[in-house]
C-alpha cells in the first residue's frame, strides 16, 4: 500500500515530469482507474486461484517492473508502467485484507486486523514523507520510484516468508493428522 500510495498521490507530477501536458496528465489518471475496476475482477481471480503468497509475490514483481519501467523516461516504456500501475490499483487492498485472513482465518481475522490494519494505514501514509523528502532532495521523483521498487522488493521477501494458515484454527482443525 505505501507503494500503491506513494505512486497515485503524485502521479500527475510525475507525469508532468516525463513530458505529459496537465490535461494527459490528469487524464491518465481517468484512465488508470478504469484499468483498475478492469484489474480488479482479474487480480481477484488471480488470488483465488494462485493463493495469497503467490499474489503478492507477482503484485511485487509487478511494482518493481512498473517503477523501472517508468523510471526509464522512455515513454512506451512509462505507457506499459502505466498500465501495470492501473491493472495493479486493487492488488494491495486486496492483499491488505486477504494476507491477515490466509494467516489467521476467520476466526482469527477480526483481532488481528485490529492491530494490522491501523499499523498498515500508518505505514502506507508515510507516502506523503517519502515523495516529500525526495522532490525536496532532488527535485524529482524518478527517486521516489527507485525508492518504491526497493520497498516492493522488500516487501516480496516478507510476503515469501509467510505462513499461510499458520494461526488459521478452522484450517488446522480440517487437517489435523
Amino acid at each position: 500500500m505505501l507503494v500503491q500510495m506513494g505512486i497515485m498521490t503524485q502521479l500527475v507530477g510525475r507525469n508532468m515530469e516525463v513530458g505529459m501536458e496537465l490535461g494527459m496528465a490528469t487524464g491518465v489518471m481517468s484512465a488508470i482507474a478504469v484499468i483498475g475496476i478492469i484489474g480488479s475482477v482479474i487480480f481477484g481471480r488471480i488470488v483465488v486461484s494462485l493463493g495469497v503468497k503467490k499474489a503478492g509475490v507477482l503484485t511485487c514483481v509487478l511494482y518493481i517492473a512498473a517503477l523501472l519501467l517508468n523510471v526509464s523516461g522512455v515513454m512506451p516504456l512509462v505507457w506499459v508502467s502505466l498500465v501495470i500501475i492501473g491493472f495493479l490499483g486493487a492488488a494491495a487492498p486486496n492483499l491488505m485484507n486477504s494476507i491477515p485472513g490466509s494467516v489467521f482465518g476467520r476466526v482469527g481475522y477480526a483481532k488481528v486486523n485490529s492491530v494490522v490494519f491501523p499499523l498498515t494505514n500508518i505505514i502506507f501514509m508515510l507516502n506523503f514523507a517519502v515523495n516529500g523528502l525526495i522532490k525536496k532532495l532532488f527535485n524529482s521523483l524518478s527517486v521516489a520510484y527507485i525508492v518504491f521498487a526497493v520497498l516492493a522488493l522488500i516487501s516480496l521477501f516478507l510476503i515469501l516468508a509467510i505462513q499461510d494458515h499458520k494461526y488459521d484454527q478452522d484450517y488446522m482443525a480440517a487437517h489435523k493428522q
